[in-house]
């Protein structure tokens, strides 16, 4: 899941709009501080809090990834050691006036010394997967007392921004979901068909920043049913997907003996328009799995008819699949070393 722009709101617009809201989403003050300060180009935002500790505000107008939290760690360990003339130019006095004032204002107190703690807030319209488990990690690891990393999910909007706590689902193991749709750190997308110690998932395809849409795989490939012990994260049922009629079983009208075991119908979406939909299967011949095939719904029900004839369960097609796809390889290599007459 890469960083991708979001063209409603630049980066600086987010910054103009909390040097005059400074407020965490809980309603707590921050005071900004070093915003014309050579430190201005290591940190997007930089305050203090009403006790002294260090607020770093990391800001990025798309979906936020690794190199992101990797430089908002970077700012992080660039800031371990921090002094109130680090942050206001040290032989400023005006500077200094200025910044007791703005404290007083702010907080009715005088300002005091920088404190050890410090908070990092990694501000974006989104967060992918890699932030998500990593923010998670990092806050049952760290104390909040000495160091806390944080997500906000920040929305346009016609007053200016909506700020709020990204509260994401944490990774589960593939074997303790049920039926479900879930979501890897890369942002692939998996159908869980057959839950159980050793799963059976249906790689959907993969998810889209822009619009949370699933790009589809064109092709199917043998890898379409796989047998995963990841960890996921639970994702709600897309709109593209209908699994009306999974795990049925049907049989070409003019060719009884071949038959398909329907994992899904989906629709691929284009723009703003979605596409036809697309009948997703297991095409056998007989009692032998021969490859996993989509085509149009209309083309399929109007070839197929529903059969009462069955065929293996998922997990037995997901080993058919592979053993068929290492049968080929061989031949393709038995084919290449073979010598020329």
């Amino acid at each position: 899941m890469g960083n991708k722009s979001n063209d409603s709101w630049h980066e600086t617009d987010f910054e103009r709009w909390f040097d005059v809201h400074p407020f965490l989403p809980d309603g707590e003050r921050i005071l900004l501080v070093g915003r014309h300060q050579p430190v201005r180009r290591m940190v997007d935002l930089i305050g203090l809090d009403r006790d002294g500790g260090l607020v770093i505000l990391e800001v990025k107008n798309g979906t936020s990834d690794q190199r992101a939290l990797g430089q908002a760690l970077e700012n992080l360990a660039h800031y371990e050691d921090v002094s109130t003339d680090s942050l206001v130019a040290e032989d400023d006095q005006d500077a200094h006036v200025a910044f007791r004032e703005a404290f007083l204002a702010t907080f009715g107190t005088e300002p005091p010394q920088i404190r050890p703690r410090r908070r990092v807030f990694l501000v974006a319209p989104s967060h992918d997967g890699y932030s998500a488990v990593c923010t998670r990690f990092l806050s049952q690891h760290l104390s909040p007392d000495d160091i806390s990393i944080q997500l906000l999910k920040a929305t346009k909007s016609p007053g200016g921004f909506a700020l709020e706590e990204f509260q994401s689902p944490p990774f589960q193991r593939t074997g303790a979901l049920g039926q479900t749709f879930a979501v890897s750190a890369r942002g692939r997308v998996f159908y869980v068909l057959e839950p159980g110690p050793a799963p059976v998932l249906w790689h959907v395809g993969k998810l889209r920043d822009s619009d949370s849409t699933i790009v589809l795989k064109g092709k199917p490939s043998r890898r379409t049913l796989q047998v995963m012990k990841w960890h996921l994260m639970p994702m709600q049922h897309p709109e593209q997907i209908d699994l009306s009629h999974s795990g049925s079983v049907w049989a070409e009208r003019q060719r009884p003996d071949r038959l398909a075991k329907i994992i899904a119908c989906v629709k691929s979406k284009e723009g703003e328009a979605a596409t036809a939909s697309q009948v997703l299967f297991a095409s056998f011949r007989g009692e032998e799995f021969r490859e996993f095939r989509m085509v149009p719904a209309e083309e399929f029900f109007g070839q197929w008819a529903l059969s009462e004839r069955s065929l293996p369960d998922w997990r037995a097609i997901a080993q058919l699949a592979q053993e068929r796809a290492e049968s080929r390889k061989a031949a393709k290599r038995s084919k290449k070393r073979a010598p020329e007459r």
